[in-house]
């Protein structure tokens, strides 16, 4: 099986585990539906910001290891 199609299945199983939370918290809770929604916001902003400050990282270290040393 190739990478993209295992990419694939992950994307789809984790999609329907949120779709699945989502119903269930909409009918069993609605009250916590909102703070729910924030926090998935603030996830989503924090591990895009992770991947962002990851990347600045690794290129700082690939010129350091380009640069000569004086």
């Amino acid at each position: 099986m190739s990478h993209d199609l295992i990419k694939a299945d992950i994307v789809r199983s984790t999609r329907w585990c949120f779709s699945w939370q989502l119903v269930a918290i909409t009918l069993q809770k609605l009250h916590l539906l909102y703070d729910y929604l924030v926090v998935l916001g603030f996830g989503e902003h924090f591990f895009s910001f992770r991947h962002e400050v990851k990347v600045q990282l690794e290129t700082q270290e690939a010129s350091y290891r380009l640069s000569p040393v004086s």
